[in-house]
């Protein structure tokens, strides 16, 4: 069956679409790989600050405990000294 000239162009422009719609689809994929990538290494530094983060506040937590530790010690031996001064005269 031979197929008109109106019938061959109307499939070649079929052809062309579908190579556009194809040729898009690959640019979107691609966006889309970048964007995923971009977001990957996004997550990935905001791991390390993170990180970095629980390490400062151990830090200062383990800091907290030694002025508490500092405070109480200092607590004690003020009041072992006020035991010690002698009373002041009752008038």
């Amino acid at each position: 069956m031979a197929l008109t000239l109106q019938t061959q162009q109307l499939y070649h422009l079929l052809n062309l679409k579908q190579k556009q719609a194809n040729f898009s689809e690959a640019i979107d994929a691609r966006k889309q790989a970048a964007d995923t990538a971009k977001q990957t290494r996004l997550a990935a530094k905001n791991s390390k600050v993170t990180a970095e983060q629980l390490q400062i506040m151990t830090k200062q937590a383990d800091e907290t405990g030694r002025q508490g530790q500092t405070l109480m010690v200092f607590t004690v031996v003020t009041i072992l000294f006020v035991r010690q001064l002698p009373s002041p005269p009752c008038q």
